[in-house]
């Protein structure tokens, strides 16, 4: 990790903390939803009031092979564009 990104261990959990106002977090990860076919799937969480457990919302998304290597892809040829866009 010498230049300074961080290796993707697709047996654990990535978790990125949002910026959103409900102080929520965004969790990737590599899953099987029980078909066999793996996915990234990126999504929000919640803490439950109830039970203080962090649970999964509706938002969010999985991407299998095809479309990941296609979203890559888009940020790969666009980056500059996509960062400048963000920074303005």
């Amino acid at each position: 990790m010498s230049n300074g990104s961080a290796r993707f261990d697709p047996e654990k959990v990535v978790v990125i903390k949002s910026f959103t106002p409900d102080d929520s977090l965004i969790q990737v990860q590599v899953k099987d939803f029980g078909s066999g076919k793996k996915f990234l799937d990126i999504r929000k969480f919640y803490n439950d009031r109830n039970t203080g457990k962090l649970l999964p919302s509706r938002q969010g998304f999985a991407l299998d092979h095809e479309r990941f290597q296609l979203i890559k892809e888009i940020f790969v040829e666009n980056e500059i564009e996509i960062l400048e866009a963000l920074e303005s």
